[in-house]
């Protein structure tokens, strides 16, 4: 809690209390309390006798005397005088005594008052800041927007001790120079693989990697594949191979439907937002129906589950799906072993100007590096190159 708001609680609980302290005083001003405590409104009055008070204020209607007339008042003085004569012979020693507990009693019923009034407007002890405001709560450092997740080291003591965040390195994006330099990186293979497969038929063949740490096993892997333009040859030897195929092409004029007991195909698109897309293909313009990855998994009952191969075979649709995956849905990317993709090299402008193919394809190729994926296949095409990376670890 602030400085300024203790002071104000503290402001609001004196005022109260005094508020309070006043409506208890006027309550005991009006009951009979108040006499017993000396606070009523007739001050002095309470140390009266009680015989005393009334018998100076009693209202004579019985023998109805008339204090103007001066032959009455001789009346009373003479007979007051008599009483008090006989009450001063006979009870002097008692009225005495009487005064002597009076004036006990007054003394105890001041001493309660005192204590009660000095608790009522006593001041409440200041609250103790919390720890947080003390120590002060620990910065937390904000994450690089590139660079690969590292598992964080658990705090010491304290609280959230078994939910430290996790730590990411940072990933430099070097500027892109040359196209010669985009060529290098999409063509030099970065990790080694002893057993490389060929899948599907030129020109749209894919060299997936089988070596036994990506576990890659027949009858028993996932694949999703993102553009057929009616060429089923990749898909159709995968799932000869066993592998469970989900294909997506918004392109080809065909509904949703299974072609065999492995491929199921569905007429939607891949993008980084739910919704429709102009797209373009065989020099064709059409507006289509398009996803996220991550609602593909969902609509598979897959999302968690590692996926062995995403192949991407949609010219710049794999910008979108790229995008989505390393700025949204990154734990969707630690779960994917391979990724095949067509690089259109050879069919694009061969310029590097800000909006052209290489520069926006550059920076997702360098975070995919550093999200751990390695060239590990790519070969030419008479649309570019068949690359595929895949995630070097042991799976």
């Amino acid at each position: 809690m602030s400085p300024v708001k203790v002071r104000m609680r503290r402001l609001f609980l004196l005022v109260t209390g005094t508020l309070l302290l006043g409506v208890i005083l006027f309550a005991i001003d009006d009951s009979g309390l108040g006499s017993a405590l000396g606070l009523s409104e007739y001050g002095n009055m309470d140390d009266l006798l009680e015989d005393d008070y009334y018998e100076g204020n009693v209202d004579d209607t019985a023998g109805e005397v008339d204090f103007e007339d001066d032959n009455n008042q001789d009346t009373v003085a003479e007979t007051g005088n008599a009483d008090a004569g006989v009450s001063e012979t006979n009870g002097g020693e008692a009225a005495g005594n009487d005064r002597v507990a009076e004036v006990t009693e007054a003394k105890q019923v001041n001493e309660v008052k005192n204590t009660f009034i000095g608790e009522v407007i006593k001041e409440p002890e200041p609250k103790k800041p919390f720890a947080m405001e003390t120590f002060g709560a620990p910065q937390r450092a904000r994450a690089q927007p590139f660079g690969q997740w590292q598992p964080g080291g658990r705090r010491k003591s304290g609280f959230g001790a078994a939910f430290a965040p996790k730590k990411e390195t940072p990933c430099t994006v070097p500027a892109l120079k040359s196209i010669p330099q985009f060529i290098h990186q999409v063509s030099d293979l970065e990790a080694k693989c002893d057993e490389l497969r060929t899948f599907g038929t030129a020109p749209r063949g894919k060299d997936l990697c089988l070596d036994e740490k990506y576990r890659i096993k027949s009858g028993n892997c996932v694949v999703f594949s993102f553009g057929i333009n009616y060429d089923w040859s990749f898909e159709d030897d995968m799932g000869k191979f066993g592998c469970m195929v989900y294909a997506y092409d918004p392109t080809m004029g065909k509904t949703d439907h299974q072609r065999s007991e492995k491929i199921h195909f569905f007429a939607t698109g891949i993008s980084n937002y739910k919704g429709t897309k102009l797209l373009r293909m065989n020099n064709r313009v059409f507006m289509s129906r398009v996803d996220r990855f991550v609602n593909f998994l969902r609509a598979a009952g897959l999302e968690g589950e590692e996926i062995d191969v995403i192949k991407l075979d949609t010219e710049m649709s794999q910008v979108d799906f790229l995008q989505d995956l390393l700025f949204n849905s990154r734990h969707l990317l630690k779960k994917i072993k391979q990724i095949a993709m067509t690089v259109y090299t050879d069919v694009v402008e061969k310029s590097l100007s800000q909006g052209g193919f290489f520069q926006i394809l550059w920076p997702y190729l360098q975070m995919m590096k550093c999200a751990g994926f390695k060239v590990i296949s790519s070969n030419r095409s008479r649309r570019g190159r068949e690359v595929v990376w895949a995630q070097d670890k042991e799976w």
